[in-house]
């Protein structure tokens, strides 16, 4: 398994998770050596450079991994092994976190009857109602 179709599978994963992921499209307009992955749920965020079984991380990656293990970051390697043992599944689940509680659809605009989804002191995306006027008439 190449490292295209890991990180396919990863992504798969994440995407069943409801995890966040980043993969840089073009790395050649990057830093050298920054890690393939970032990945992000409610219990966690980590960073993994993806390899195939036999492919060794360059000096610049050894580096990132380095740099940023020391400053308290959570990055690590992935291989093809460790998507068939299980490794990558159980850490994508232990930064997923428990299961959150389905939210509570936003109160309704008191004008438009659409819901505003907009923090305080902004205006209904519909009807430019001020939220704060919005959820005080509720």
């Amino acid at each position: 398994m190449n490292e295209r179709h890991l990180q396919g599978a990863v992504i798969d994963l994440c995407k069943l998770y409801g995890i966040a992921w980043y993969h840089t499209y073009d790395s050649r307009h990057s830093v050298a050596g920054w890690p393939d992955l970032a990945l992000c749920g409610p219990g966690g965020f980590m960073l993994r450079e993806l390899k195939t079984e036999r492919g060794e991380l360059t000096s610049d990656q050894d580096e990132w991994g380095f740099m940023l293990r020391n400053a308290g970051v959570n990055w690590d390697v992935w291989r093809p092994d460790d998507l068939r043992s299980g490794r990558i599944e159980r850490e994508l689940t232990a930064i997923r976190g428990p299961r959150a509680a389905p939210r509570k659809p936003a109160k309704p605009c008191v004008r438009c009857g659409q819901s505003p989804r907009q923090p305080p002191g902004a205006l209904c995306a519909f009807c430019d109602e001020k939220v704060d006027e919005i959820v005080a008439a509720l």
